[in-house]
């Protein structure tokens, strides 16, 4: 079987999204992909993968026609790669330690937040002595 790597460009509504990318890479990995990698841009999300041609072939053709409901994919461009795809496992685990790091910042958001907004004000002593 022979071996192929495809640079996929998808541009549409929420294609940057990080549930969009997990979407697609689960697709990846059920088909037996070995490599897989998700960028975002401004105006578009980039997907690499690398595999079986029959396999590339049909992540391509679902890319093409599936889509969660919040996603609007209005153009998908396929181009043959030559680069260096990352393996699919390490995939899972750079795009693990990605969201736990927005995690951790959303919870360090959310804490600075209460703090402003919860902890009392120390109150001053009617006499100046508080």
């Amino acid at each position: 079987m022979k071996e192929l790597a495809k640079r996929i460009v998808i541009k549409g509504e929420k294609v940057q999204d990080d549930e969009y990318k997990f979407f697609l890479f689960e697709v990846a990995e059920s088909i037996g992909l070995r490599g897989f990698h998700a960028k975002d841009f401004k105006d578009y999300a980039e997907f690499l993968v690398e595999g079986d041609e029959d396999k590339v072939s049909e992540f391509l053709k679902f890319a093409k026609t599936n889509h969660p409901e919040q996603v609007k994919v209005k153009e998908v461009i396929a181009e043959d790669y030559d680069g260096i795809v990352m393996q699919i496992d390490r995939f899972l685990r750079y795009f693990n330690a990605y969201l736990l790091a927005k995690i951790v910042n959303i919870g360090e958001s959310m804490l600075e937040c209460f703090d402003r907004h919860l902890k009392p004000e120390k109150a001053e002593h009617p006499d100046g002595q508080g």
